[in-house]
């Protein structure tokens, strides 16, 4: 079977780690995949799902009745935020009275302390289900009750792996439907961010990401500047105009 150019350019690499690994180990003199060409990979812009999408998904996710991983959810799309960055948050990060909620500089991937507000309604929910020490921490009975193994205590990893399970519970039960992740929230997050504020380095500082990495990784190009009504505005200025024929 053929493979992608993709596929065969991270076989090439993985088989390039593994014999770096055997020289350092002195099992191997060279690194023959070093010498391996790569295929050119075209390059895919980020395309993220439809808000129609992103409401199949909640309401599927509201009708399991399970509000810590109901709320997780929003305040992850609101936030637009990593996964574990939002698991590993503590209890007192979150200030009910003042509507925020902090993420630490050694929190977050990019170093930035970042504070987001929420709106009240999401406060109030977020404040019912609120763990004493980290916020998710209730996470841990609501499991036990659906699981007698499970571990009896909070680890922000468990959590984590909980939110991407559940993602590909959804894509199994519905296949035809367009397949959302945990990073879709973030690459929806940041195209509509860019479409408001009209700016990738606005939405950049705002999100606490790279512009460059918003760009290559997480926006939407087409959703976020409405590319096709753009052109379509912009054709009777970039089309060259005719000269009229000399002598005429």
């Amino acid at each position: 079977m053929p493979r992608s150019a993709q596929t065969v350019a991270n076989g090439i690499n993985h088989l390039s780690c593994l014999w770096g690994h055997l020289e350092t180990m002195g099992y191997a003199n060279s690194n023959p995949w070093e010498k391996i060409p790569r295929p050119p990979i075209p390059k895919k812009a980020p395309s993220a799902p439809t808000e129609d999408d992103f409401a199949q998904f909640f309401a599927w996710v509201d009708a399991k009745r399970w509000e810590l991983m109901s709320v997780y959810l929003r305040v992850k799309s609101l936030a637009c935020c990593r996964t574990l960055d939002l698991c590993q948050v503590r209890a007192k990060q979150f200030d009910a009275k003042a509507g925020t909620l902090t993420i630490t500089a050694e929190q977050d991937k990019t170093h930035r302390e970042r504070i987001i507000h929420l709106p009240a309604e999401l406060v109030k929910r977020l404040d019912a289900i609120r763990g004493k020490h980290f916020l998710w921490e209730n996470y841990t009975p609501e499991t036990q009750e659906r699981d007698a193994r499970a571990r009896d205590e909070f680890r922000p990893e468990l959590l984590a792996m909980a939110v991407r399970r559940l993602f590909q519970q959804y894509a199994k039960k519905f296949p035809d439907r367009k397949k959302i992740t945990p990073h879709s929230l973030r690459r929806r997050g940041i195209t509509l961010v860019v479409k408001a504020t009209g700016s990738v380095d606005a939405a950049s500082a705002l999100i606490g990401i790279r512009a460059e990495t918003a760009k290559r990784n997480y926006l939407d190009t087409e959703k976020a500047f409405d590319t096709k009504a753009i052109m379509e505005k912009m054709a009777g200025i970039l089309l060259p105009k005719t000269a009229p024929e000399s002598g005429q």
